[in-house]
Formats: structure tokens, sequence, C-alpha cells
């Protein structure tokens, strides 16, 4: 058994906030601008749809109470244009968002569903026909919804049916799901209902290469399937090679205390899903992934020189996941710990 296996969610948040860089944070900002750009585009669409009904209406002779929809969508596109411009400048400029723009950006976009809801229910979209007055379907619109963003905030993109399935919602880039990602997808879902039975997001799934509804396209999000992963054979991965660490045995255990359960396991499927990466990018991951433990514990020079980053993950591995197997104490160990005895007796 692992000694990390079933322990990821205790180290999660020393793993998010230690184990990132900068091309961590300008990978998540261009996550954003893509997802603004699917968004701005999915506004244009529903813009396009109000305008119609907005003119069916008046045709019918209704009052054009679908304008105000169409005022709404028109502001907050224009306000996406501008996050999306803050964005691209803070990638150009190497500058980092803080995390309260991140909030106050949810708050805005946010108000969108809300002020929508709000005129629906006081208003008539293109005739009483339209209008959203009963508390049934309004409690209905709230309970759906909000399952969803209560839901897959608190379990990583899940829901019941999605454990079930083993299925979860992502970021389309891989990087952690955010908040605002959360809600925009379930509140585009009313969206992909229409007209009846998911038709919308069924057709939208079909087109996409990577099977995406309407709420996906604008989140940046995609649904994943999460097969029951194997414990992987670890004699296997790891066998075959000198792991230098395990001349210095107080040092690797001092590594061991360090690290947490949920970085081990970063460092362990990194090595698992190696063969899946391009070259470039299996450099650079296991660069940032040995430069945060060698951060952690300084090994000396000759226990590292002449091995790449990657054979120093597998040995820091090696130490973490089979404790059990450091070797016996070399001399320099020996000799320090006989050092130690000594002045504690004088």
């Amino acid at each position: 058994m692992l000694p990390y296996g079933d322990q990821d969610t205790m180290g999660k948040g020393r793993v998010d906030s230690r184990i990132k860089s900068p091309s961590f944070h300008v990978a998540e900002l261009r996550s954003e601008c893509t997802r603004i750009t699917a968004l701005l585009s999915v506004f244009g669409g529903l813009l396009a749809l109000v305008l119609i009904r907005g003119v069916m209406s008046l045709a019918q002779g209704y009052q054009g109470s679908a304008w105000p929809f169409a005022l709404l969508l028109t502001i907050m596109m224009a306000y996406e244009v501008v996050w999306l411009r803050s964005v691209r400048r803070a990638i150009n400029s190497s500058r980092e968002v803080s995390r309260a723009t991140w909030i106050v950006n949810v708050f805005i976009e946010s108000l969108l569903p809300t002020t929508a809801l709000f005129l629906q229910v006081h208003a008539s979209f293109a005739g009483p026909r339209w209008a959203l007055t009963s508390p049934a379907v309004l409690a209905y619109f709230l309970i759906q919804i909000g399952y969803g963003i209560v839901l897959e905030w608190f379990w990583r993109g899940q829901t019941l049916g999605k454990r079930l399935l083993r299925l979860r919602a992502m970021d389309a880039q891989g990087l952690r799901l955010q908040f605002s990602q959360i809600v925009i997808r379930n509140l585009l879902r009313f969206v992909d209902m229409l007209p009846a039975f998911y038709l919308v997001g069924g057709i939208a799934c079909l087109a996409s290469r990577r099977a995406q509804r309407l709420g996906d396209f604008a989140a940046n999000t995609i649904v994943v399937r999460n097969p029951k992963i194997q414990e992987p054979d670890l004699d296997q991965l790891l066998a075959g090679k000198f792991n230098s660490l395990r001349e210095y045995p107080h040092l690797a255990a001092r590594l061991h205390q360090r690290v947490s359960p949920g970085e081990a396991r970063v460092a362990l499927q990194a090595l698992i899903r190696r063969d899946e990466l391009n070259a470039q990018a299996r450099v650079e991951l296991f660069s940032e992934i040995a430069a945060h433990f060698r951060s952690l514990v300084e090994f000396p020079s000759e226990t590292t020189e002449g091995i790449t980053d990657e054979q120093y993950v597998r040995n820091v591995v090696d130490s973490l996941h089979r404790p059990s197997r450091i070797a016996a104490r070399s001399p320099i160990a020996e000799q320090e710990v006989t050092v130690t005895a000594e002045n504690n007796v004088l």
C-alpha cells in the first residue's frame, strides 16, 4: 500500500500554494482568456436570440419587454471585453492578478443571471406565455442550478450523478476548476436544455471535438471520465536505477517529514504519466517539481551531480513511497550520529 495513496486531499492546500510558478500563472491567465472568448461567443448568440424574439413579440402586439435583456447582455459583453483586455495585459507584463480582483470578477459575472432572473419574474419575455411567475418553477430553477454549483464546488467538479458514473468537470487546460467556471457552466444549462431534452447541448456536444456543451464552452471546461486507478507497481516503476539519496538516510527521513501527501502524489503521477507529455513539457514539469523538493531539503552536491531533474524526482518518489527500503546508514550518517551522541554525553 502506498504511504500517501489515500491522502490526496490532506496536502491539497500546500500543493496549490507551494508548487506554483510563473508558468503556472501564465497558463491560468491564458485559460481565463479562452473562457472569456467562449463566453463572449455565447453572449453574442443569446443577444441575437433575444433580439429576434423581441421583434417577434412586437409583431404579435406585445410590448417590447425583451429589450431589457438585450441591454443587459450588451452591458455584460462590454464588461467581458474590458476584463479580457485586463487579463491579456497581465500576461504581457508577467503580472499576477490579485485574489480580490478574481472575487470581484466572479461577483460581477454573477449579476447577469441574477438580474436576468429578476427581469424574467417581473416582466413577460415575449408575452404572458413566457412569464416565469410560478413559485414552483422558480424554486425548481434555483434548486436545479444551485444543486450543481454547490456540489461541483465542494466535490471538485462532481455531482451525485457524476460520482456514480465516475465523471468529473474540470478546466479545459487541466488547471484547478474555478468557482466562476462552475457558476457559468451551470447557469447556462438552461440554454443547453432548449428547446427540450437538451437538444441544443446535445448538438453542441456532437459538433465539439471534446464533447462540450455551450455551458462548457463559456466556462472553458470539459467533462472527463475517471476510471478506477489501479495502484501502480512501484517495484517495476522505480526499480533498475541507483538512488543516490539513500546514501543519506537522515536527509531522506527529513524530506519524508516535510513533503505533504498531496505533493508526493503529484510527483508520483508525474512519473506515471511522463510518457504522455511532449519533450518540452516533460522537461519543464520535472524541473519545477525537482526545484520544489530541493527547496525543502538540500542534499550534498555529490548526491545530485550528473543526474537529470526527472531522475532526481524519481529518487525522491522512491524515498517517499518506499521508506522501508532505505539502505543502512552510510559511513557519513553513522559518523554524524556518533558525534551527536558524544556531544549529548558531554
